[in-house]
């Protein structure tokens, strides 16, 4: 095969590496992970299959059925690079997300607001978008090969969706100060309730006292 047929499953190959070493960074899990690991091995294997029959081809001469073997088997091992790259990106989207939801869970909506202005105009919305276009690529994976490119559209989602969840996680110590300050204004707030309520309380029994005061002292003075 020639050099542009390895470049383009170079290039992926090393695309998935990097994802996948992402991955595990987020969770070490994935290294157990059995269905990437074993379309791995099954790309290696294709490899060597390649090798084999390029190293035929180089004893034997180049035949028409030759040819044909080693299309198969690029073929193939694209196949499985394709595979292991949306298994990668399907773990790397949902650990964004989680890790999103997780970061934001303990804030309320104003503090979210006041830490990002534009996480509900913005933000939010195009992460939706992101999920709903993950579910319609995911549905045409049947249909993915070398020759298309939505595993390059599922990619820049990934790195859109990835630039939305390290936004927000270098962000996190802005989120505790507007959190602080929220609880700060809200415990002024109910000392203030309950300070007015006292007062409110106490005037009503002063009231009181000296109507009966008032009562006894002219009872008194007739």
């Amino acid at each position: 095969m020639d050099i542009n047929a390895w470049s383009v499953i170079c290039e992926k190959y090393f695309k998935v590496k990097t994802l996948y070493i992402e991955g595990e960074e987020y969770d070490p899990k994935l290294k157990s992970n059995l269905q990437p690991l074993n379309e791995l091995r099954n790309a290696l294997d294709h490899v060597f299959r390649i090798v084999a029959l390029e190293l035929k081809r180089e004893i034997d001469g180049d035949n028409p059925d030759l040819k044909l073997q080693l299309e198969k088997q690029f073929y193939e091992l694209d196949r499985h690079l394709t595979l292991v790259f949306y298994d990668v990106c399907d773990y790397l989207s949902l650990a964004y997300r989680n890790r999103i939801n997780d970061i934001l869970k303990p804030y309320s909506s104003s503090v979210i607001r006041n830490a990002f202005p534009n996480y509900y105009r913005e933000m939010r919305p195009k992460i939706e978008e992101i999920n709903g276009k993950f579910a319609l690529l995911r549905g045409k994976r049947s249909e993915l090969g070398s020759e298309g490119d939505d595993d390059e559209v599922f990619y820049q989602h990934l790195l859109e969706l990835q630039k939305y969840y390290q936004t927000i996680y270098q962000g996190i110590h802005i989120l505790e100060d507007f959190n602080r300050d929220e609880e700060k204004q809200i415990a002024e707030r109910e000392k203030d309730r309950k300070e007015t309520r006292f007062l409110g309380i106490g005037g009503w029994i002063l009231t009181i006292v000296l109507t009966i005061l008032g009562i006894i002292i002219g009872y008194l003075l007739k």
